[in-house]
């Protein structure tokens, strides 16, 4: 009887066995070949910018609306002759529209129907495939502060 035990045990290990195999291979044969790929892992470069664009807004508060608009424009020249002096083609300085809006007076915390002045702005960009200029020229933006712009 333990001969019997042995071998009924023997037989069921094998039978196990087997049906792990004959899945195994079955489930290998039905797995797409060369249809997947997994990576895992991770890289990295230091790159050096091809272009560059510096963006700087000019701001102004004026009693009229007339009056700020003509402040803005005012500064124009001195801008582009600055921007040219460092070797920015006039190209590319994109001069935006100007926007503008009035301010009111307040009272309490509250604004009144009444104009105390207008505040007028407007945006530059310039661009260069010189990265090293344009980040020069920002830094060297006080230049223009100090002409009062």
């Amino acid at each position: 009887m333990e001969k019997l035990e042995k071998f009924q045990l023997l037989a069921a290990c094998g039978l196990i066995t087997a049906g792990i195999i004959v899945s195994s291979i079955i489930f290998a044969l039905r797995m797409p070949t060369g249809e997947s790929i997994t990576v895992t892992g991770s890289a990295s470069k230091i790159v050096k910018s091809d272009n560059a664009k510096l963006s700087f807004m000019l701001e102004t508060r004026a009693k009229t609306q007339k009056e700020a608009y003509k402040t803005i424009q005012s500064y124009h020249p001195e801008i582009n002759k600055y921007l040219t002096s460092k070797g920015i083609d006039k190209k590319d300085i994109d001069i935006k529209p100007i926007n503008g809006y009035y301010n009111y007076r307040n009272s309490n915390g509250y604004n009144t129907n009444e104009v105390l002045d207008y505040s007028a702005n407007q945006y530059i960009d310039v661009s260069s495939k010189d990265v090293e200029k344009i980040k020069e020229i920002s830094t060297d933006m006080q230049t223009l502060t100090d002409k009062g712009i």
